[in-house]
């Protein structure tokens, strides 16, 4: 009965006093429900057990001589719908008991009332319980559960603020287009949040929505511009649209805001890095581990400057501590692999390619540079066996089968050579460099007339390399065609080529 009564306490004031005309019948029935109320509700029992117990439900049967569902229909009439039942009770029945209970036994209403503000104070407290624990549950990374705790307060109250937080924690969660969702019904609220403007620019950076993330994080920044991190984001979008003045600014300005700020400082010397100025971006990166020397984005951007100015001691150095904060992504014993390389650390190379490629098995050129440093270190069987794997995994990957083709022609294993060659060629065949392999896998086979038909496959392409003109010349002289040689030596000389000096004085004194 509590729920049926209490929609009391929301009829304008002014409405409680109007005076409506019924039929008798209705007016004999909710003088029965006033009375009925004057003596259930204020009675011991509903004080202490409340209105909605069995004793008080059955105080009413008694009063009214009905059943509790034939009560709740019996202003209802059957032809018309709910709503229109609905309404016919607000605005007419509703007034004219309102209008008796205050002058019968006004106590009522003053019950109603302060269990409204019992109710409301109850609702007050979950809301604020809800809220301050959801923020709590989305700082330690609980985002589920504080997404949990706003969706109850949500059912509380719909406010701008908590709709920003619950998006907050979907983007923490990484769930970007749910988040998205949220900022705009707290926008739909107050298009001026600039609070949510900024977290939305951040979320479709996430996204790679980069210019209309630069919008909405304009937009927050002239409604507030006391915001170090939304202009720290706006850089970082300036960055990846390649407009780098503009990211130097809002980044600058960042730094102003807040000179502590890791990922200010370090998206500062990524947008000098990016643009290839090391040494600005080494500073940078520098300052940012001053304030955090565990802070892994500056100790891996650090180690990829110092890898591009060829410091790669220094490379190494950074790469590694990346590796001790975070050991699980692959990239960083990639590029630590290749610096060790350059340092001709090769198995130590092997081995950190080893461990990229487990930690990301989809990432073929982790093991394709195991491949690659087998057979520079001329392992060449181990890097057949590593192509081999590679294959497996993909095998219409023309590249690796080509790559496989050249360890097998220096393994000197000619016939399989040839082979993967050819295969490789039945689809790329805009490539001078891999008819040059042909052919010269053809001449170690003594196939010279093949290899005079790649060697021109290859110049049609482009003839502009000595070495290939040098070649098909010793091709020819192979097949004494010693004027076609001589030709083709002359050539490989008018494009400055000295290797064929002693060819030519050999061979082509009469030509």
């Amino acid at each position: 009965m509590y729920k049926i009564f209490k929609c009391f306490l929301f009829i304008p004031i002014a409405v409680l006093f109007q005076q409506t005309s019924f039929a008798q019948e209705q007016k004999n029935e909710i003088d029965l429900l006033v009375d009925a109320m004057c003596v259930c509700i204020t009675s011991d029992v509903a004080a202490e057990q409340g209105p909605d117990s069995e004793e008080v439900e059955t105080c009413f049967e008694d009063v009214m001589g009905k059943k509790m569902d034939e009560m709740d229909q019996m202003f209802a009439d059957s032809s018309k719908t709910e709503q229109e039942n609905e309404d016919y009770f607000q605005s007419e029945i509703l007034p004219e008991m309102l209008t008796k209970v205050t002058s019968t036994c006004p106590e009522v209403i003053t019950y109603f009332m302060q269990a409204a503000q019992e109710e409301a104070n109850q609702q007050a407290d979950s809301l604020r319980n809800s809220y301050e624990l959801g923020i709590q549950l989305s700082e330690a990374g609980s985002y589920d559960a504080a997404i949990r705790e706003f969706d109850k307060a949500l059912v509380i109250e719909r406010s701008k603020e908590l709709y920003n937080f619950r998006g907050v924690a979907k983007v923490k969660k990484g769930d970007y287009y749910a988040a998205l969702s949220d900022f705009d019904r707290a926008l739909e609220i107050d298009p001026t949040f600039s609070l949510t403007l900024a977290n939305m620019g951040f979320a479709k950076l996430q996204i790679g929505d980069f210019n209309n993330a630069i919008a909405d994080l304009t937009k927050a920044l002239d409604i507030d511009s006391l915001n170090s991190k939304a202009y720290n984001n706006l850089g970082l979008a300036y960055i990846y649209t390649e407009q780098y003045d503009l990211a130097q600014k809002a980044l600058d300005i960042s730094i102003e805001q807040d000179s502590t700020s890791l990922d200010a400082w370090n998206n500062r010397g990524y947008n000098f890095m990016t643009q290839e100025l090391y040494e600005n971006s080494i500073v940078d990166f520098r300052k940012a581990l001053s304030i955090d020397s565990t802070y892994i984005n500056a100790n891996f951007n650090l180690g990829f400057s110092y890898e591009n100015l060829q410091f790669y001691e220094k490379a190494l150095e950074y790469y590694t501590k990346s590796v001790k904060y975070l050991d699980t992504n692959p990239n960083i014993y990639n590029r630590r692999g290749l610096v060790h390389h350059e340092l001709e650390n090769n198995e130590a190379a092997i081995k950190d390619f080893k461990k990229a490629f487990e930690l990301d098995s989809t990432e073929l050129t982790y093991l394709a540079n195991v491949a690659y440093i087998h057979s520079y270190i001329e392992d060449y069987e181990s890097a057949i066996e590593v192509y081999d794997e590679l294959l497996s995994i993909s095998p219409d990957n023309l590249d690796i089968l080509y790559q496989k083709a050249i360890a097998e022609y220096d393994n000197q294993d000619y016939k399989n050579a040839l082979v993967d060659f050819s295969e490789t060629l039945n689809i790329e065949k805009t490539n001078p460099e891999i008819y040059d392999y042909r052919a010269r896998t053809h001449f170690k086979l003594e196939n010279y007339e093949e290899a005079i038909d790649d060697y021109t496959k290859s110049i049609e392409i482009y003839n502009a390399d000595p070495v290939v003109f040098k070649e098909r010349g010793e091709s020819y002289l192979k097949l004494g065609q010693t004027e076609k040689a001589c030709t083709d030596f002359k050539k490989a000389k008018a494009l400055d080529s000295e290797d064929v000096d002693d060819l030519i004085a050999e061979n082509c004194q009469d030509n």
